[in-house]
């Protein structure tokens, strides 16, 4: 599925990143003039990569938690202007037409089966070559590369993973930022770029050393930028397997025959949610595919013991991409304009999301996705007893989305000036 590669990562990058640059494009911007910038400029804490050790991590930070997070910096310095990591890919229609036919049961495009939305109901014809791809479906693309044999004991890839013992991770959040003059298309060789931005050492609620890494990619066409994708994964201790897990909460499960049909529920009035909201409930079955879909193969979301046993959960846990991209999904439903009317006027322009992940979601149980009642581009997914499961704040663009050069959206990268 995947056209030849171009994979790069110190120390070789250096040389590739030039070898592309040259081939691609004579005339392509430096990186310091990148069409994103920052509505959001980069704080001092971000350049900590240029602080000796002993002044980047907090005071109360053990030798551990530092050695482990030096180690990473020392790997991938985050103060570099050049990437750790380079690589090329043709975006093919097939895996995104599989993408949106596991997704549009979830959160359907249409408002019912009878709507024309421009973005629904015909997949297939939605994925002709040029088409867009719709916001978030680059996190389908561009997977790890890598050997089995890499992986690590819970299956994730371990590329820009600290040491031991720092090994549970989980994704926290992120912010996405979109060029509507630039989109990625069905067919397109694109490139992605990824920098670590950040390494930091916190504490959980618990009073545990995490160690928090950001993680940012640039998506574009070797001419520009596409999507500016800033992502943080937490990183935690491995557990003891021989711990005692009988106090770990149970979630409220649904059972797997009535998972599979259409949800006929009443939206509960104490969730915080605007009418309309989508009840969702994933199954071993959808967890699957998508970690298929995604080439992830880390057993948090597979293996039901492994799960409870290493990670500390009652049962496997819901991807936070998918929701992710079902919060992104149910905003361009409600705000599609006229479903009636076939065409990419139609779609709402989306021109960013600042997401994060507040509690974890476990197979089985029921959660609604809508937006914040009173807040219409505050979108949330909540579980049935209301917890809330991800926030995702959404920035739309203004005025003539066909001309707009989005200087909005442009987010400055560390080492740029």
């Amino acid at each position: 599925m995947l056209f030849p590669s171009t994979i790069s990562a110190r120390p070789a990058v250096r040389s590739a990143a030039r070898a592309l640059s040259a081939a691609r494009a004579k005339d392509r911007l430096p990186h310091h003039a990148l069409p994103f910038t920052s509505s959001r400029p980069m704080s001092s804490s971000m350049l900590t990569g240029t602080l000796p050790d002993d002044e980047r991590y907090p005071e109360w930070a053990s030798e551990e938690a530092r050695a482990a997070a030096s180690s990473l910096v020392h790997r991938f310095p985050v103060d570099s202007s050049e990437p750790v990591l380079i690589t090329s890919q043709r975006i093919h229609s097939t895996p995104l037409l599989q993408l949106r036919v596991l997704l549009e049961e979830m959160v359907p495009l249409s408002r019912t089966r009878a709507d024309r939305n421009p973005l629904a109901l015909n997949l297939a014809e939605s994925l002709s070559n040029g088409s867009p791809l719709i916001p978030s479906e680059h996190l389908s693309l561009f997977t790890p590369l890598v050997p089995s044999s890499a992986l690590g004991r819970d299956g994730s890839d371990q590329t820009f993973n600290p040491p031991a013992p720092f090994t549970r991770r989980m994704w926290a959040g992120g912010e996405m930022h979109f060029s509507h003059g630039r989109p990625l298309k069905v067919e397109q060789v694109a490139e992605e770029r990824t920098w670590i931005e950040k390494v930091d050492i916190k504490r959980t609620k618990a009073g545990d050393e995490m160690l928090v890494v950001w993680v940012r990619k640039e998506i574009g066409d070797g001419e520009g930028e596409s999507i500016v994708d800033l992502r943080s994964w937490v990183f935690q201790r491995t557990l003891d397997p021989s711990a005692d897990r009988r106090k770990l909460p149970e979630p409220s499960r649904i059972p797997a025959e009535e998972a599979h049909r259409p949800l006929q529920v009443a939206q509960p009035s104490t969730l915080g949610l605007a009418p309309g909201a989508t009840p969702v409930i994933q199954t071993p079955a959808t967890l699957f595919r998508y970690s298929a879909l995604t080439y992830n193969a880390h057993a948090i979301h597979l293996d039901a013991q492994w799960a409870r046993e290493r990670e500390g959960h009652p049962t496997t846990v819901v991807h936070g991409p998918m929701t992710l991209s079902l919060l992104l999904r149910k905003w361009l439903a409600i705000n599609t304009s006229d479903p009636s009317v076939k065409g990419a006027a139609q779609v709402p322009q989306l021109g960013s999301v600042n997401y994060r992940a507040k509690r974890p979601l476990w197979t089985g149980e029921r959660y609604w996705v809508g937006c914040q009642e009173g807040l219409e581009d505050t979108m949330l997914a909540v579980k049935d007893d209301g917890t809330v499961v991800m926030e995702a704040s959404i920035s739309r663009l203004q005025g003539d989305a066909t001309s707009h050069k989005d200087e909005h959206i442009r987010v400055k990268r560390k080492g740029s000036k």
